[in-house]
């Protein structure tokens, strides 16, 4: 079965953009965590976290991500 005229839908690409809309805060948070958190283990504080650094790597990715596919859809 195609479902390509799901994708094809208004609502579908309205949606994405939405998610890439909302992305752009927490992309924000996080790159901005991970900047300050990969300067105190740069400084060598001892409560710095390398978990913490993985973590919000994470979430900036996964959010960059649907900016770029929200992007990509209007070009």
């Amino acid at each position: 079965m195609d479902w390509d005229w799901i994708i094809n839908l208004p609502q579908y690409r309205y949606g994405l953009t939405l998610f890439g809309v909302l992305a752009v805060l927490p992309a924000l948070v996080s790159g901005n965590m991970l900047i300050h958190e990969a300067g105190r283990l740069r400084r060598g504080k001892k409560d710095a976290d390398w978990k913490a650094v993985l973590m919000n790597a994470i979430a900036l990715i996964v959010s960059v991500a649907f900016i770029a596919g929200a992007v990509w859809q209007w070009l």
